[in-house]
């Protein structure tokens, strides 16, 4: 019996503990069975509507799927839910792959702008976005910035900012 088999049984013998079915649902995630994990996801938001962690491995598992409407509306729950600069990284990813691209650039420099302590220590950098590109085998980012020859990285999928 493989990881995933014994993760299918015991969701199957708990069906409401979530915690089973995240789990199962992020190995399916992992290995690439979307329309799979998407089912278990749902079946997590159904026993836990405010988990913000499932709504956002949710809305990722839609966008590597090709649903990238469906994947708006839950990364946008996520968000709202805990808002934090992963939330708002994977929603401008999925904005950008929607061809919105200034409503995600608009993220990124909201996320930026918030992460810089101004009272004590101004990071010297780029004034917009200009790389957007992919990072991890489930889709999560890490946000650096590339302007002017600065080490950093500013990311999301392949399409760059003018």
């Amino acid at each position: 019996m493989d990881a995933i088999e014994a993760l299918q049984q015991a969701a199957a013998q708990r069906p409401d503990d979530g915690m089973a079915i995240f789990q199962l649902a992020a190995a399916l995630h992992e290995t690439g069975r979307y329309e799979e994990a998407i089912a278990a996801y749902r079946c997590v938001i159904a026993l836990h509507p405010d988990s913000a962690a499932t709504h956002a491995n949710l809305g990722i598992a839609l966008l590597l799927f090709g649903a990238p409407h469906e994947a708006r509306d839950a990364l946008s729950r996520a968000n709202e839910l805990k808002r934090s600069i992963l939330s708002q990284t994977n929603l401008a990813m999925c904005l950008q792959e929607m061809g919105q691209f200034g409503e995600a650039e608009a993220i990124f420099t909201q996320v930026r702008a918030e992460t810089v302590d101004s009272a004590r220590h101004r990071i010297p950098g780029p004034r917009r976005v200009t790389a957007l590109c992919p990072f991890g085998r489930s889709g999560s980012l890490f946000m650096h910035s590339l302007v002017d020859g600065h080490p950093q990285v500013t990311t999301l999928p392949g399409v760059y900012f003018q």
